[in-house]
């Protein structure tokens, strides 16, 4: 595990600690990290807040994430002042300026303007202590965090019936009762949650520490009890992919992993013509993918009609009887929160040039990153290409991106910081790799 003190921040950045200082913007980011993870409203009986027309938030839950952020945001401040800063933080704040520009032409300004403070205080503060800590102190403090929610996770299935979805919820449906979401909101939370507990258990495995078996292991069963199959699916995707890497880095190299890497995505894109026919057939079933492709066709109609601007950020699911989709179609589609595809999402609320914007931090600037710090000998590299192909695969089908309080929105964040803070692998030897 990863040495949290205060030499670690003292060393990297020749800066003069005050402990105490220290010592509370840590322990926030802990509570920060774990409020996203694990959400503020365990074991509800009523999920209209979440599927239906509606969506506020407690006081409670404004506080801890406004004391939380501000926290980590002056702690970090305080420790490294304009070292806080890297380039990528500049290009977040210009997507956070472009958001609050698509506000002007919302219709409920007064719920776009509290999400997106809450996506921007939420991202400035893992912006700001990943520089502060480090990657790998970050990415082991969220692995210890999802160790402890797994507890509670296990504990309160055992003990707590509302730790399983139950009969009579509003907005559960029949295929969800006796799903596990533990001390989670929804099933759909903690499935993303227990998947990501898998990925660092298992990248700790792959380097030879074999006694997070048990981690993966529990985290592994509680996913599967969740039914959560998009979680599941993307999960071993990931999994795959990571392995691949490290196997490739490894027999060939980091150069020559590159290449073989580049190589295999480039045939992955010549193969997609050819599957544009099943394609094609997927997306003229409207009930398929469990009736996503239904509400796809509505989202794409609005983005038809609203491309360059959108509804604005934050205004588009649970702003009551404004919500376009209402107008858009019928059915499940209307009593659901979500989109479940983070990118059409973002081209609903922020236009198209919003979504290249988004694609831009949240995708692109990773690839170009992962590829330079390619390595088979980081555990930390491992975490990283893990919740980042995790996070690009799942909002196909389910949204996360630009949310202030989805845990994968979070490990995305988490993600692109750490590695654009990524120090080369010390064990990597250009003579041996190269």
């Amino acid at each position: 595990m990863a040495d949290l003190s205060l030499p670690n921040t003292q060393d990297l950045w020749s800066v003069r600690v005050n402990p105490l200082v220290w010592r509370i913007t840590f322990v926030s980011f802990c509570f920060l990290v774990f409020v996203v993870l694990a959400g503020t409203r365990p074991f509800p009986s009523d999920l209209v807040g979440e599927v239906g027309k509606t969506g506020r938030g407690s006081a409670l839950e404004a506080l801890l994430y406004l004391t939380t952020t501000v926290t980590c945001i002056l702690g970090a401040l305080h420790q490294l002042g304009t070292r806080a800063f890297h380039w990528l933080t500049f290009v977040l704040l210009g997507l956070l300026v472009y958001c609050g520009l698509t506000l002007l032409w919302s219709d409920t300004l007064t719920a776009g303007v509290v999400r997106l403070a809450q996506f921007a205080l939420v991202a400035m503060a893992v912006a700001m202590m990943t520089r502060a800590l480090g990657p790998q102190a970050v990415l082991q403090t969220t692995y210890r965090i999802l160790i402890l929610i797994l507890v509670l996770n296990v504990i309160s299935v055992a003990l707590v019936p509302g730790a399983q979805h139950q009969v009579g919820e509003v907005g559960t449906y029949p295929a969800h009762i006796s799903s596990w979401r533990g001390i989670h909101f929804h099933k759909n939370y903690a499935g993303p949650v227990a998947a990501m507990t898998v990925l660092f258990a298992l990248a700790h495995v792959m380097g030879g520490r074999l006694r997070h078996l048990w981690v993966a292991g529990a985290a592994f069963v509680f996913l599967l009890n969740t039914n959560s199959r998009a979680s599941l699916y993307v999960l071993l995707f990931s999994l795959a992919l990571m392995l691949l890497s490290k196997v490739l880095c490894n027999a060939m190299g980091r150069g020559a992993a590159r290449y073989a890497l580049i190589a295999l995505l480039l045939a992955a894109l010549a193969c997609l013509p050819f599957l544009s026919g099943p394609y094609a057939a997927l997306m003229n079933d409207p009930y398929a993918l469990t009736g996503r492709v239904e509400l796809w066709h509505a989202l794409g109609s609005y983005v038809a009609t609203h491309p360059w601007g959108g509804s604005g950020f934050g205004s588009f699911w649970r702003i009551g009887d404004q919500s376009p989709i209402l107008h858009l179609t019928e059915g499940w589609a209307v009593q659901t929160g979500q989109g479940h595809s983070g990118y059409l999402d973002t081209a609903v609320t922020i236009g198209l040039p919003g979504l290249l914007f988004t694609v831009l931090f949240f995708v692109i600037v990773p690839i170009v990153l992962l590829f330079k710090h390619l390595t088979g000998r980081s555990w930390t590299f491992d975490v990283v290409l893990g919740i980042l192909v995790f996070a690009w695969v799942h909002n196909s089908v389910e949204t996360s991106l630009l949310s202030g309080n989805h845990p994968i929105s979070l490990t995305i964040l988490i993600g692109v910081f750490g590695l654009s803070a990524l120090a080369p692998d010390p064990s990597d030897n250009r003579a041996n790799h190269e």
